[in-house]
């Protein structure tokens, strides 16, 4: 009985509307990610709590609070919170850069990097995968050298079967880590009752707001003015004195 509310719990939270919305904000968290730490060298994953996950969960949850009065049907369930958190922070885990900026550099190193001198043709290339790398050195030419576009047909042919197959490695490694969070979770949550600090803020933002509950507390908004006020000042600083 126990199992069978589990699945229709889970059932009830993936729902259209938390997929989409998980959809529509993935594309906006992963270049967010990608330009924080690529362009501006802001290190967004480095903690376990992703910082750009939790910032759209609060956003969810005030838009919450103001649906509660104008429109109660547009309310998401905390269920449903919780499956578009999990999409941002799993698309949070590939926009690192210990993991697809890494993989965009190493999936056309072997070819453009090849040289008579250092003969990776004969040592390297045989225990190389074709199909997982780019080996078209008139187009890895515009991504090292710069002054091209990506979106030329020449350059896309060559990176999309490759793509196409990490894209599947990636999503079948994201699947079995969700499988084994499964698998023990009623050895981890019910047994040994572990407490799971590092998500707890995510769990507050998500609960329904009720008299006495951690998303009402005076404590919460005032720890979240003052860091939010001290880490505003400082980038606006570092803004206007920027030479």
């Amino acid at each position: 009985m126990g199992a069978r509310r589990g699945a229709d719990n889970a059932r009830s939270a993936v729902t259209r509307r938390s997929v989409v919305i998980g959809l529509l904000l993935v594309p906006l968290n992963v270049w967010w990610v990608i330009a924080a730490e690529l362009r501006w060298y802001v290190v967004l994953t480095l903690n376990p709590l992703f910082v750009t996950p939790v910032f759209y969960l609060f956003v969810l949850a005030c838009l919450n609070a103001v649906n509660r009065r104008l429109c109660p049907r547009l309310v998401l369930r905390p269920g449903e919170l919780v499956v578009i958190y999990l999409m941002l922070v799993l698309s949070c885990t590939i926009a690192t850069h210990d993991f697809i900026i890494n993989l965009m550099s190493i999936m056309g190193w072997a070819a453009w990097f090849s040289t008579p001198e250092n003969d990776w043709s004969t040592l390297m290339f045989p225990h190389l995968p074709r199909w997982l790398l780019v080996w078209d050195k008139g187009a890895l030419e515009g991504y090292f050298s710069g002054s091209s576009s990506l979106y030329s047909p020449h350059v896309l042919r060559a990176w999309l079967a490759p793509l196409a197959f990490w894209s599947v490695f990636i999503f079948a490694v994201g699947w079995m880590m969700m499988c084994m969070t499964v698998l023990v979770r009623k050895a981890w949550m019910d047994d040994t009752r572990l407490s799971f600090p590092i998500v707890r803020l995510p769990l507050v933002l998500t609960e329904e707001p009720a008299p006495g509950s951690t998303f009402l507390s005076k404590g919460l908004w005032i720890g979240f003015g003052l860091a939010f006020a001290l880490g505003g000042g400082l980038q606006l600083h570092r803004l206007l004195h920027r030479r």
